[in-house]
């Protein structure tokens, strides 16, 4: 059976790339921030999030490390799905800007998630921050990348004199941390030696450390490599590092050694590379890539992105052919009937019952279902237990699965009249018969406040037998099993509750 769900007006901070046509998954990508109104009845949704970073600026600056990377599936537990007006909250990180001088660290990127109620309480879905941003000059340690992100490069601090040194790159939480920039004296000269800023931590690994010699030799290295994901079957990439830059290489302190940002797998660019009398490069967009380092500015961070997924169809447990219930007056009796064409899975049904509502729901019978079956299958099941008292009588049939997963069927309803009486209980049928099951049943419940019932029964001959109830449906089992080991004869029933009292004669033939 085929679910289908609306999807969202066309926006210009999202597109459709699947309406479930292709893959039986729609597929929604979210490029800014904006809202999403959730289907009405969803059961399952996925979040898919990416962030960014940025890169630094100037000599031996280092590349911005990428962004974090989220998935999240959310399972509602409401048996309707979501209800209608559940509206998500979207935010899609930015990339970081690059360092605007020598002497500030590029921007971290910003955090890219799904917020929004799921039954009942305000979650939030697939949180991913932004990779921390390279280090300039005069900033000598790259950013340290939020949870789930990668740091990002370090940098060379021309103002520090004396011994070899290096500065580390930025620790990403959990993610990857860009490379340490090194620098190189020679014979304690700063002119004659020679710096390299790290590469920006990527999705699939650090970013390598500069790397340079006294001899003025300075390599701007290499940064972290990217990573690919797939949705509804298509390969998307993500998380390079940026490249970062050297300083004094082959002893010209004007010449620079640019490093490459990182590579996807298929060996595309994603990070920006680093340059040399420019700008940085700029991370791919929506890559979540860092930005790369130049002796200008620093390149900023591409932009991240969301998905938002979920399934527009899926296989019912079963499929209904019909659904009736009627009343019987002849026997005062609630006749249920339903077919199924198809079953999958399927352990039972359950029968549920409401009086006068559909708010107090109460499980009434049982009946084994096929499994699995291809064939029309017809079910049967009389409620022969109505309220004595009458009125609007609703049934649903609660479908068990083998795994003990469940739906609802829609619900019908009877109306019953109810019984005639003298006092505010009734026994019938009365007379009955050896094998007959007896229905004892308040007329109007209103007189009934919760209250314990007394139920004493005795024989002709004065013999009692006493109990104690606290509903009224447990009077008629309590009554049946008496007579069931009982003889042929007259029996008193005494029911007391509360204040009240009431004597009922009951003939057993």
């Amino acid at each position: 059976m085929i679910i289908t769900y609306p999807l969202p007006p066309i926006g210009p901070c999202f597109k459709v790339i699947d309406d479930g046509a292709i893959s039986g998954t729609a597929i929604i990508e979210f490029t800014c921030n904006t809202s999403w109104t959730a289907p009405v009845g969803l059961l399952e949704f996925t979040v898919t999030s990416i962030s960014g970073g940025g890169g630094g600026m100037g000599k031996a600056a280092g590349g911005g490390g990428a962004g974090g990377f989220a998935q999240q599936t959310v399972n509602v537990n409401a048996v309707a799905g979501l209800p209608a007006n559940s509206i998500f909250q979207v935010a899609v990180g930015q990339g970081g800007s690059g360092a605007p001088n020598e002497s500030t660290r590029g921007e971290s990127g910003g955090i890219s998630s799904v917020t929004g109620p799921v039954d009942g309480s305000n979650i939030t879905i697939a949180p991913s921050s932004g990779g921390g941003g390279g280090g300039s000059t005069n900033s000598v340690n790259g950013g340290a990348g939020e949870s789930g992100a990668s740091g990002g490069g370090g940098a060379y601090d021309e103002n520090v004199n004396g011994p070899d040194n290096r500065n580390n790159g930025g620790n990403g939480t959990t993610g990857f941390s860009g490379g340490g920039v090194e620098k190189k004296t020679f014979a304690n000269d700063i002119t004659k030696g020679a710096a390299a800023g790290g590469g920006g931590g990527g999705a699939a690994g650090p970013g390598a450390n500069g790397a340079a010699s006294g001899a003025g030799n300075a390599f701007g290295v290499n940064a972290g490599a990217g990573l690919s994901f797939v949705i509804g079957g298509v390969t998307y990439y993500r998380g390079g590092g940026g490249g970062g830059n050297g300083f004094n290489f082959e002893g010209q302190s004007v010449k620079q050694s640019p490093g490459v940002g990182g590579l996807a797998p298929n060996g595309s660019a994603l990070g920006g590379n680093g340059v040399v009398n420019g700008i940085g490069g700029n991370g791919v967009a929506r890559t979540g890539s860092g930005g790369g380092s130049g002796t200008v500015g620093g390149g900023s961070g591409g932009t991240g992105r969301v998905f938002i997924t979920y399934p527009v169809f899926r296989i019912l447990p079963v499929e209904y052919l019909y659904f009736n219930a009627e009343f019987n007056p002849t026997f005062r009796s609630g006749n249920l009937s339903w077919a199924t064409t198809k079953e999958w899975e399927n352990s039972h049904f359950e029968i549920e019952r409401s009086v006068n509502g559909v708010t107090s729901w109460t499980k009434i019978g049982e009946m084994e279902g096929q499994g699995y079956s291809e064939i029309t299958t017809g079910y049967k099941f009389m409620d022969a237990k109505l309220p004595a008292a009458g009125g609007v009588v609703y049934y649903r049939l609660k479908q068990v699965d083998f795994d003990d997963k469940f739906t609802y069927s829609i619900t019908k309803s009877i109306k019953v009249d109810g019984i005639k009486g003298k006092g505010a209980w009734i026994a019938y049928p009365n007379p009955s018969s050896k094998k007959s099951t007896v229905t004892v049943d308040l007329l109007n419940r209103s007189v009934y406040n919760d209250e314990p019932i007394l139920i004493q029964i005795s024989d002709i001959r004065g013999v009692a037998e006493t109990f104690t109830v606290n509903q009224i449906e447990s009077v008629s089992e309590v009554v049946n099993e008496y007579l069931d080991r009982s003889i042929q004869g007259v029996y008193i029933l005494q029911l007391i509750w509360g204040n009240n009292s009431q004597q009922i004669k009951l003939l057993r033939e």
